[in-house]
């Protein structure tokens, strides 16, 4: 399972969006425990597709932290 984790305006909506099969953009602002959203991802991971998550950090560590590969996405900084 790959997880990516971009910035806001990097396009995860927009990919999602235009390649539903491949993409799930998993957006969970009110979850604020991040066993649940971990289960989210895991359970989203299932499906096959690419998981498009938030850039926060404590999203990021919990990420690792439970032995999950996450690619960070950044926009151009100047």
């Amino acid at each position: 399972m790959l997880v990516i984790s971009a910035f806001p305006g990097c396009g995860k909506t927009e990919l999602t969006k235009a390649y539903p099969d491949h993409y799930i953009d998993l957006d969970m602002p009110e979850v604020k425990d991040m066993d649940v959203y971990l289960n989210a991802i895991k359970e989203a991971g299932t499906s096959g597709k690419t998981v498009l998550v938030p850039s926060w950090q404590a999203l990021r560590d919990a990420i690792v932290t439970a032995g999950m590969d996450v690619v960070l996405v950044h926009p151009t900084f100047g």
